[in-house]
């Protein structure tokens, strides 16, 4: 187990501070992306269906990654 004042200096770190910037912008561009319907394709439901999945999978990975990096580590 990680010691909590390691976890809070690695949290502070610059790189792991832009890093969970660059996590929060990704999840951002996805999701606008699926807003403006950037997957659909309106000759290949099926493949609209598979490519919208794949997006929410990446959608909740980072998500996860993010929940990870955040969680304190008593919890």
């Amino acid at each position: 187990m990680i010691n909590p004042e390691a976890v809070q200096e690695w949290k502070a770190n610059p790189v792991t501070m832009e890093m969970m910037t660059l996590l929060e912008n990704e999840r951002q561009r996805l999701m606008e992306s699926m807003a403006n319907g950037h997957f659909l394709n309106l000759e290949n439901p099926m493949g609209s269906f598979g490519s919208a999945a794949k997006i929410v999978g990446e959608i909740e990975g980072i998500n996860q990654a993010v929940k990870l990096l955040q969680e304190e580590p008593n919890e």
